[in-house]
């Protein structure tokens, strides 16, 4: 999917590649094209059985055109897991 400057409403989803159940909080990190960074509380689609997560874009998430980095960061009972960190392009509008 393509993300386009100023887009919101929608769920951004991220893969934890891994069954996640039993997980007490996740986040994902964002970090912009000037280097600003945010966190973002983000919910299961599922139990987290299929490790999928997401939080929906508001006003100000995709604000620059260029390349951002995101990390999905789980806590589980007992343990905190730390995603790879991926790349990704929001483009220009008109």
């Amino acid at each position: 999917m393509a993300i386009t400057k100023g887009e919101t409403g929608f769920r951004f989803v991220m893969d934890a590649d891994f069954d996640a159940t039993g997980f007490t909080a996740a986040t994902i990190k964002l970090q912009k094209p000037d280097g600003t960074s945010a966190s973002r509380s983000a919910g299961a689609e599922t139990d987290g059985s299929d490790g999928r997560f997401f939080f929906t874009v508001t006003t100000g998430d995709f604000d620059q055109d260029g390349e951002y980095l995101v990390q999905l960061i789980l806590a589980l009972p007992s343990k905190n897991l730390i995603g790879d960190i991926e790349r990704f392009t929001v483009g220009g509008a008109l």
